[in-house]
């Protein structure tokens, strides 16, 4: 399992290291419950390690422009070796405080099938958003664009649904109980037992 709590650059490079320790296994787990977003640009490189052709996301949207966002094929690892990406199932845990750029890696990935999302439905809060000095000295913090998914789906309000509705529990907690993860990894033994992914290891986790 690869979880972390914010998209920011000092991130990156322990997510590749991450995946490429995992590349083996029967399938992988990417935990974004309580990760509030960051750099929505990262969503492109990490979706990368997950598709063997570049695969368009979504799209973000500004009165000025709009920026495409695709999944860009991770073909090397970080000493330049040749890769192959994770064709394994990638399942996607997700919580009330999955927010912005964690909605937009995860509806992203949705829309285009390739994984499926557990937990329960996130935050709504993709927009993107800038600050602005105001003549008072204040602060004016606004949104400034808006994310569709590939599908045409805005999350903005909505939020990611997931594929499979988990709750977690007090009960479950004091247990030490992770209902959560628990069926994201019945979901991909499962789809080893069909053959999507065979010989694989033992599961790992990697936090960061």
């Amino acid at each position: 399992m690869i979880r972390f709590n914010n998209w920011m650059v000092p991130a990156v490079a322990q997510v590749d290291r991450a995946v490429n320790e995992f590349r083996e296994l029967d399938g992988m787990v990417v935990d974004l419950r309580g990760n509030t977003g960051g750099l929505g640009a990262m969503v492109m490189g990490v979706a990368g390690h997950f598709y063997a052709t570049r695969t368009p996301l979504g799209t973000m949207r500004t009165r000025q422009n709009q920026l495409e966002f695709f999944a860009n094929p991770r073909l090397s690892d970080g000493s330049g070796n040749r890769v192959t990406p994770f064709a394994g199932p990638v399942a996607i845990l997700i919580d009330q405080i999955t927010a912005s750029a964690s909605e937009m890696f995860a509806g992203g990935m949705q829309a285009t099938g390739r994984v499926r999302v557990f937990g329960e439905t996130t935050m709504g809060a993709v927009l993107p958003a800038v600050t602005d000095l105001l003549p008072s000295g204040d602060v004016l913090y606004h949104a400034m664009g808006d994310f569709t998914t590939v599908a045409g789906e805005s999350l903005e309000g909505v939020g990611v649904i997931p594929d499979e509705r988990v709750s977690l529990s007090r009960d479950d907690l004091l247990a030490g109980r992770d209902p959560i993860l628990n069926a994201a990894l019945r979901w991909i033994a499962g789809q080893s037992r069909d053959g999507s992914n065979p010989g694989g290891r033992p599961g790992k986790e990697r936090r960061m």
